[in-house]
């Protein structure tokens, strides 16, 4: 464990030997495991200390880990989350926060902060984490690694713990797209049959920094992509999806966490505390009107996106803040975040986050395709960045 003094990607547990196969499309591969899922011979603790002590030790591992064993990974610990996984920022009031090894000093973001620290930092060649409103992608920005999110259904969340059911995503963070080809080999994300059109998404642009848009401008024209810009959400408006989003949310987390805030709310962090006890608040109609929304953008974003046109825009909407992130100023980066993670969780879609640049955590850019269509994003990801993070070297995830 001797990474926790540096990096924090790990939870200290007791080491259990975990099984992997001896050949395979992920051997050599070392897998870092987001401490929501369950793994044999190990607790899981949900980034929350109460959780932890009535976990027990598991008897059963969690079918996207057994997977990723049978495929030849290689475990090496269970890795840090933010506080029942909600959160966007990469603190624990109870375990502290894993150190960004790429931009030190700024936060990490979360919830898979721990898988990402760990790719980030060559302790791990994959990160299973999972993304709800941004919890793979937000996190691979800020590291500078990779972050898929796939089509919301295609991998399964047996035996992990819920946070929004309607949104929750089990996703990697890698540091090259030869792992991540490899990932959508095993998962069976279907071959792209369609010429990629990049578009710049209008919107996204809009609800983003100027520097940071022309940053992410710069770094498409060197790329040598042609790159036109448009509207992805004709008829929708940013900031109503992102609000909607924001009501399931509430009601569902707080519908997964109502035994824990009911028997021991004082066992979570007051900040935490308060966004579950926002659920029960929200009323049945107004918890409809956002469904209702959800379903309209679903339908209109599965015909929009049958062309195979990936949509690109910033990953980050503002240079993010710096280690401890509190208050007004993690409340106001976590709703603008929000607003740009937000389309693809209510639309069940996949995106992609990847560095286009190592100056800064804001030069990451996503790109996001229609429902089923993840492997359009690699394939616009190898267009994007050529020859760089093709294959980048093992690590072999020593935790040193």
């Amino acid at each position: 464990m001797t990474d926790l003094p540096r990096h924090h990607a790990f939870l200290p547990y007791p080491d259990r030997q975990v099984a992997s196969a001896a050949s395979g499309p992920l051997a050599g591969l070392t897998l870092a495991v987001k401490d929501i899922f369950d793994v044999a011979g190990y607790p899981t603790g949900a980034g929350n200390a109460y959780e932890l002590a009535r976990s027990g030790v598991k008897t059963a591992t969690a079918g996207i880990v057994q997977t990723l064993l049978d495929a030849g990974a290689s475990f090496v610990g269970k890795s840090y989350t933010d506080e029942l996984a909600y959160s966007l920022l990469g603190q624990n009031v109870h375990f502290g926060c894993s150190a960004n090894p790429a931009f030190p000093g700024c936060i990490t973001g979360g919830s898979s902060s721990g898988s990402a620290v760990a790719v980030a930092a060559g302790l791990a060649d994959i990160g299973l984490g999972t993304d709800t409103s941004g919890s793979i992608r937000i996190p691979a920005a800020l590291t500078g690694t990779i972050g898929w999110r796939p089509t919301r259904g295609m991998l399964s969340l047996d035996r992990c713990r819920a946070l929004a059911p309607s949104f929750d995503t089990p996703g990697f963070i890698v540091r090259d797209l030869y792992a991540l080809a490899r990932l959508m080999d095993i998962f069976g994300a279907a071959a792209s049959i369609q010429p990629i059109q990049l578009c710049l998404a209008r919107e996204m642009l809009e609800a983003t920094d100027d520097e940071v848009v022309a940053d992410c401008r710069t770094s498409l024209q060197k790329s040598g992509l042609q790159v036109e810009t448009g509207e992805l959400l004709k008829g929708f408006d940013l900031t109503e999806l992102a609000e909607a989003f924001q009501t399931i949310l509430r009601v569902e987390a707080w519908r997964s966490n109502a035994e824990l805030l009911d028997e021991r709310p004082e066992a979570i962090d007051p900040a935490i505390r308060e966004r579950l006890a926002a659920g029960p608040t929200i009323s049945m109609s107004r918890l409809e009107a956002a469904r209702d929304l959800q379903r309209d953008l679903a339908v209109y974003l599965d015909t929009q996106l049958r062309d195979g046109r990936v949509y690109a825009f910033p990953t980050l909407p503002t240079t993010p803040p710096r280690v401890p992130a509190l208050g007004e100023e993690a409340s106001l980066f976590r709703q603008r975040v929000i607003a740009l993670t937000c389309v693809a969780g209510l639309a069940g879609l996949p995106q992609l986050s990847l560095p286009l640049g190592r100056q800064s955590p804001t030069q990451a850019i996503s790109l996001l395709a229609g429902k089923g269509l993840d492997r359009s994003l690699l394939v616009a990801a190898t267009g994007l960045i050529g020859g760089e993070h093709q294959r980048g070297e093992s690590a072999g995830g020593a935790r040193s």
